[in-house]
């Protein structure tokens, strides 16, 4: 029985990747319903990746899933676990006005944060921001 226990404790990190990979599959062909229904159990649990893909499909108003104010939820669940990414789309959506009241500051906090981890677009955006 502990074996058994030992071996589900092992696995189950191996079927959160397979269902995270699944989710990025599906998400890389456009299929957003799949990429959902993948990835929402795992954004729940607190996956940032999750959480960041998701802010993504509902940034873009174009698919099923448009809604600034959930892109907003869940862009900002990741970028407070440290998701570069994630913290880059903030301060986009900051600056846009998109799903919250514009806020140049606010903004530049977010392309900061992403900036020190090294994402050269969020330090291009913010050398700009600052000129």
């Amino acid at each position: 029985m502990r074996e058994y226990l030992l071996a589900l404790l092992l696995l189950w990190p191996v079927s959160l990747m397979a269902d995270y990979q699944a989710g990025l599959n599906a998400y890389a062909r456009s299929d957003y319903e799949t990429a959902y229904r993948e990835l929402l159990p795992l954004a729940e649990q607190g996956h940032a990746g999750a959480q960041f893909y998701l802010g993504e499909m509902y940034a873009d108003v174009s698919n099923l899933f448009g809604d600034y104010a959930e892109a907003m939820k869940w862009t900002r669940l990741a970028a407070e676990q440290g998701h570069a990414g994630a913290q880059f789309n903030l301060g986009s959506m900051y600056a846009a006005g998109k799903g919250v009241t514009r806020d140049y500051t606010e903004a530049a906090r977010w392309y900061r944060l992403a900036a020190e981890q090294g994402l050269i677009f969020a330090q291009s955006v913010l050398g700009g921001m600052y000129l």
